[in-house]
């Protein structure tokens, strides 16, 4: 169990990093209204989304798999 926490961590790391530069700089282009905020936070979930699957896979996070699984069964594919 500890060892999945680790790669969990270490999968979250760099999503993290990534999702706070891409929303940072933005926020820095866009100026801070509502309507960039909205945006730079989309934008910013979506690249932590991405990263972070992709770093999970990467690591052979187990519960990924099994998820991924699941997803294709319902799919039918």
């Amino acid at each position: 169990m500890l060892r999945t926490y680790a790669r969990l961590i270490a999968a979250s790391a760099p999503a993290a990093l990534a999702a706070g530069a891409v929303s940072y700089a933005l926020t820095r282009a866009l100026g801070s209204g509502a309507l960039s905020s909205l945006l730079s936070l989309t934008a910013g979930g979506l690249v932590l989304l991405c990263v972070f699957l992709a770093a999970a896979r990467l690591l052979r996070v187990p519960e990924l798999t099994a998820l991924t699984a699941m997803v294709r069964t319902r799919l039918g594919r």
